[in-house]
């Protein structure tokens, strides 16, 4: 796991470099906590609870030891990241990367100020809508990734909900 990231690091980067930070600090914020998330979780159903059926112990065992490595964990990235931050926006040309991100620096200049428009709005409530739709989904009849999945690309498509339950019921 952690490809995810690769896609947040990618969104958030503009916006580290504007609010003086560095696009290591956008890998600490984004990769690093996933990472530290999927390697200590105490309850990630496809490590912890599938690797326990597996050997035959009883799901979530252990899981007191795994929340303390996972707080811990957590606590050692979280100063970590803080430390690097505040130091690259005390001082930004002591990062590694001060020079590759004068490109983000340069484009600033080039953003436009515009205001929240209806079609904002209405994005925003179909994403609100959809992940609404995608947790009943989960609780009440059990969907699971290829139920979850059509949803999202549902949403991307713009196509009704109707007919994307339709085309992802499962027998």
């Amino acid at each position: 796991m952690g490809e995810e990231a690769v896609a947040f690091a990618i969104i958030i980067a503009p916006l580290m470099v504007r609010l003086g930070y560095d696009s290591i600090t956008t890998v600490l914020v984004t990769y690093i906590a996933t990472q530290i998330g999927f390697a200590s979780s105490w309850m990630n159903p496809f490590c912890v609870v599938v690797a326990q059926g597996i050997a035959g112990v009883p799901v979530l065992s252990g899981s007191g030891l795994r929340i303390v490595v996972w707080i811990v964990a957590t606590l050692i990235g979280l100063v970590f990241t803080l430390v690097y931050a505040s130091r690259v926006k005390k001082n930004p040309q002591l990062s590694r990367v001060h020079e590759s991100d004068r490109y983000f620096r340069e484009q600033q200049d080039e953003v436009v100020q515009r205001p929240f428009t209806f079609g904002d709005w209405l994005v925003l409530l179909v994403l609100t809508g959809v992940m609404i739709w995608v947790v009943w989904g989960v609780i009440v009849h059990a969907w699971f990734i290829p139920e979850i999945a059509s949803q999202f690309f549902t949403m991307g498509r713009g196509d009704r909900p109707s007919s994307a339950l339709s085309s992802a019921s499962t027998e």
